[in-house]
């Protein structure tokens, strides 16, 4: 999608990829509820070099979607979360990812008062040079580990990506609450 635009009041169920992908321009979601997908609840990439992707969700809630709640990929993609819920993200059909949210490759990610709550291997994941997390007020808790017994981070940022936390909680997360691997 290029250009401008805003999604209100939607209900996105059971896609056998993403729920809700933004592949290049500005949109903004508001109050929907992504459910069940295969893949990831939302995804936002930018797919034109030419043009960013710039993704807002407010007052949306992410349950029981496979792989990420929420994927956030490439340099020249922010995405900004206020008042949204991710929980319940469960592993993908070979076992792996299970993560609320994962910010990789360079991508930019807020999330405001948020809630991330019973995602499996990892509450938030930041990975790779140039990925950027901040998080504001925002809750990450009991974080489970995968079938294998991987797992069960809070938080966890590797490969020089960086992250800033104020004012947020983890709780109840089943390995670790915090974990910075390899430089960054």
């Amino acid at each position: 999608m290029y250009g401008q635009a805003e999604v209100s009041g939607l209900s996105v169920v059971g896609s056998s990829f993403v729920g809700v992908f933004v592949g290049s321009g500005e949109v903004r979601l508001v109050d929907l509820s992504v459910e069940g997908n295969g893949f990831a609840g939302i995804g936002a990439y930018r797919r034109s070099a030419m043009v960013p992707t710039n993704l807002e969700a407010e007052g949306c809630e992410l349950v029981g979607n496979r792989a990420m709640g929420v994927l956030a990929y490439d340099s020249n993609t922010a995405v900004s979360l206020v008042d949204t819920t991710i929980r319940d993200t469960l592993p993908d059909a070979t076992g792996v990812f299970g993560c609320g949210i994962a910010v990789l490759s360079g991508a930019t990610l807020s999330a405001q008062r948020c809630e991330l709550a019973d995602n499996t291997v990892g509450g938030v994941l930041a990975s790779e040079p140039g990925t950027e997390v901040a998080l504001v007020d925002t809750t990450i808790r009991d974080t489970l580990p995968d079938g294998n017994g991987n797992g069960g981070y809070g938080i966890e940022v590797q490969g020089e990506a960086q992250l800033s936390a104020e004012g947020c909680e983890l709780a109840g997360n089943t390995l670790v609450g915090v974990a910075a691997i390899t430089s960054g």
